[in-house]
């Protein structure tokens, strides 16, 4: 894993990822380190924060983490990768980046208004 990964729970970007790195949507906590993600082609994987990350980062279904696989590709068990970067809001400076996938370009920013808006009316009631 990356000396720099979840450094700094990832408000910045790095310039570019790793061949085995990807970037993956969440979509459900498995069990207290554990989570199902998936990738921009839709391919659901099973991936794991490392240990000592796992009361620093937090972790929400819909957020978005970089998904490190080259540690996993020769084992035979039912782990595929592990969480090397957090995406933290806003994500504006992550959608710049040339790796990030068109898929989720779209997903942001509804998401980001979803909340936004989700915001807005619990302070008008």
């Amino acid at each position: 894993m990356s000396k720099k990964a979840l450094s700094q729970l990832s408000f910045d970007p790095p310039e570019s990822l790793d061949k085995d790195q990807v970037v993956a949507k969440v979509l459900q906590l498995r069990g207290s380190a554990l989570f199902t993600v998936c990738e921009p082609n839709g391919n659901e994987l099973l991936v794991e924060i490392p240990a000592k990350y796992r009361s620093k980062a937090w972790i929400k279904r819909g957020g978005y983490v970089v998904v490190d696989k080259s540690e996993f590709t020769d084992q035979q068990n039912k782990i595929d990768g592990s969480i090397v970067y957090v995406v933290q809001h806003p994500l504006k400076n992550w959608e710049k980046q040339s790796y990030w996938p068109k898929e989720f370009v779209n997903n942001t920013a509804a998401e980001i208004d979803e909340s936004s808006s989700s915001e807005s009316a619990e302070e008008s009631d």
